[in-house]
């Protein structure tokens, strides 16, 4: 199952507002990279899990 993580998601993960709208931000461009240009759109507010994972090198919801 694929797995999306919103900004709010973030900010209950402990991530300040800023810092979770930054890793919003560059997972969206990450992945725009990649090829998927659904992520160009400026509306979206939320990306893939593993996104995050390979941008911050740990996965952020995990409760450990």
């Amino acid at each position: 199952m694929v797995k999306l993580v919103s900004k709010k998601d973030l900010i209950r993960a402990g991530y300040s507002n800023y810092h979770a709208a930054k890793i919003i931000h560059d997972s969206k461009q990450l992945l725009v990279s990649k090829g998927f240009s659904y992520y160009k759109n400026r509306r979206l507010g939320v990306v893939l899990n593993h996104a995050i994972e390979e941008l911050i090198g740990i996965d952020p919801l995990k409760s450990d």
